[in-house]
């Protein structure tokens, strides 16, 4: 029975894995200031809006 090359795969995968993980925490990280930002202005301009009519 040949021997099974799981771990070396596995060890790359799991790096593979935490590479994305990195890559994805962050991009959300980002995008949730980049739309903390967009909803502050959306809301400062309805403000604004209301303060004028």
């Amino acid at each position: 029975m040949h021997r099974n090359p799981l771990p070396a795969s596995h060890k790359i995968y799991k790096l593979k894995r935490k590479n994305l993980e990195d890559i994805f925490s962050n991009l959300t990280l980002e995008h949730f200031f980049f739309r903390l930002y967009f909803y502050s202005r959306l809301c400062w301009v309805i403000l604004g809006q209301k303060s004028y009519n």
